[in-house]
C-alpha cells in the first residue's frame, strides 16, 4: 500500500507500524510476517466488534500485509491511573466482566490453544482451563493492561483496544495474564490490582494452587514464544537475503503461516542446491517431491522433509497414508536428489512442487534433535 505522504506514525512495533491516514488507522506488517497470522488477527478483531466488546471495526485492504481500522479518541487508562489509580482499576474490572459475559460466541473466535513443546502440553492445557466443555468458554482479552483501555473524551464510557490476542477460554486466565503483565511493569499498580480486580477471580472459586499453576503455564508459553520468534522471524530476516543471492525467488507458501516457496526458474545445479542446504540448520525444514521412489502405480513417489545436521542431513518421507522414520544421507547425495526432481511436478497435490522447494521453521527443533537426529 502506498500513502500520499500525509500519514502520521502512531505506533512502531517489532513487526509492524500503525499510521493515521485520512481518518483511519492502518496497521502495516513487515512483508515477512505470516499471512495466516494477519488473517487470524483480522478475524479476531471482527469477532470482538460484532460481539459489541469494542466499537473499533476492521476492514480488509487490497494489500495483504495491511489492516485498516476505525480511529478512536480517548485517554489511555494509564494516564487516568496517574491521577486516580483505584478508579482506573475499577474500570478494568468492569471491562473484564463485560468480556467474560460473552460465552461460547458463535462467530468464529479461536480458542486458547497454547503453542508449547509436546512434553509441556498436558500441564499447560490443564492449568489454563477448568473446563472440559468448550461451551463454558468465554471471551478473554489476554493482553489487558492499562494501555488497552481508553476512556472516552466525555469520561462516561471506555473503549477496549489491543484485542488481537483475544481467545475463547476460562475467564480466570485473563486475570492471571494481567497479573503477570503488571508484575513485570509496576509493583505499585500490582498491589492496587490485587485490591480492586483480583478479588473477582477468587470469587469464582480459583485456588492458590490453580493460580500458581496458571502463572507457570504462561511462563512456559512465553519461553516458547520467545524461541518461536527467534526461529521464525530471526531466521527469515537473516536467511532470505542469503537464499536470494543464490538466484532463488522467495514467495509465501501455501498455508501462509510458517513456510515459503523457494523458486528457481530453470534447473539449478547440484552445487547451488548444496549451498542452499548449507544455509539451513535442523531449525528449518526443507521439503520437496521425489518422483522416482517406489513402484506403487496408484501412489508413486514420496514427499521428503530434510534437516541439515552440518556434516549430513536427517530426513523422513511419506505419501498419502504412510510415512517413514528418520534416515541419514550425505549433503552431496541429498543435493543431487533434489536437483533431479527440481522440474518434476507431482501434478496431484495443492503444492505441485513445480521448480521449487518449501522451507519452514522447525518449531520442535530441539526435541527432534534429541529424540531423532542425534541417534542417526
Amino acid at each position: 500500500m502506498e500513502f500520499d505522504g500525509t500519514q502520521q506514525l502512531l505506533k512502531k512495533g517489532e513487526h509492524y507500524e500503525t499510521y493515521l491516514y485520512h481518518g483511519f488507522e492502518y496497521k502495516v506488517f513487515k512483508d515477512y510476517y505470516p499471512l495466516m497470522a494477519i488473517y487470524e488477527e483480522f478475524s479476531t478483531q471482527k469477532s470482538i466488534y460484532v460481539a459489541g466488546l469494542s466499537p473499533v471495526q476492521f476492514y480488509e485492504t487490497d494489500d495483504k500485509f495491511v489492516l485498516k481500522m476505525d480511529h478512536v479518541e480517548g485517554e489511555p487508562l494509564s494516564e487516568l491511573a496517574k491521577r486516580d489509580a483505584p478508579k482506573a482499576f475499577d474500570i478494568m474490572a468492569q471491562v473484564f466482566r463485560k468480556f467474560h459475559q460473552v460465552i461460547h460466541w458463535q462467530r468464529p473466535l479461536y480458542s486458547l490453544e497454547p503453542k508449547v513443546m509436546y512434553d509441556d502440553l498436558k500441564f499447560v492445557r490443564s492449568s489454563l482451563s477448568r473446563y472440559r466443555n468448550q461451551y463454558k468458554e468465554c471471551f478473554c482479552h489476554l493482553n489487558m493492561d492499562l494501555s488497552s483501555i481508553l476512556v472516552t473524551p466525555d469520561g462516561d464510557d471506555f473503549i477496549v483496544i489491543n484485542c488481537e490476542k483475544s481467545r475463547l477460554g476460562d475467564p480466570f486466565v485473563d486475570y492471571v495474564r494481567t497479573y503477570m503483565l503488571l508484575e513485570q511493569s509496576s509493583k505499585e499498580y500490582l498491589e492496587i490490582y490485587k485490591e480492586c480486580v483480583l478479588p473477582e477471580m477468587w470469587e469464582i472459586g480459583i485456588t492458590e494452587e490453580q493460580f500458581e499453576n496458571a502463572k507457570k503455564a504462561f511462563r512456559i508459553i512465553d519461553d516458547y514464544k520467545e524461541k518461536y520468534d527467534y526461529i521464525y522471524f530471526g531466521y527469515k530476516v537473516k536467511l532470505y537475503p542469503a537464499i536470494e543471492q543464490l538466484g532463488f525467488e522467495i514467495t509465501p507458501g501455501f498455508d501462509n503461516r510458517d513456510q515459503v516457496k523457494v523458486f528457481y526458474d530453470g534447473q539449478p545445479s547440484k552445487e547451488i542446491i548444496k549451498e542452499l542446504l548449507l544455509l539451513l540448520t535442523y531449525e528449518q525444514e526443507l521439503s520437496f517431491w521425489d518422483e522416482d521412489y517406489g513402484n506403487n502405480i496408484h501412489d508413486p513417489g514420496r514427499y521428503i522433509s530434510v534437516y541439515n545436521m552440518g556434516t549430513h542431513v536427517a530426513y523422513h518421507f511419506g505419501n498419502h497414508g504412510w510415512s517413514s522414520g528418520y534416515e541419514k544421507m550425505s549433503l552431496d547425495d541429498m543435493a543431487d536428489l533434489i536437483a533431479k526432481n527440481w522440474t518434476r511436478a507431482d501434478g496431484r497435490s495443492a503444492y505441485n512442487y513445480d521448480r521449487f522447494v518449501l522451507i519452514k521453521a522447525n518449531l520442535n527443533a530441539d526435541y527432534d534433535k534429541k529424540a531423532w537426529f542425534d541417534k542417526l
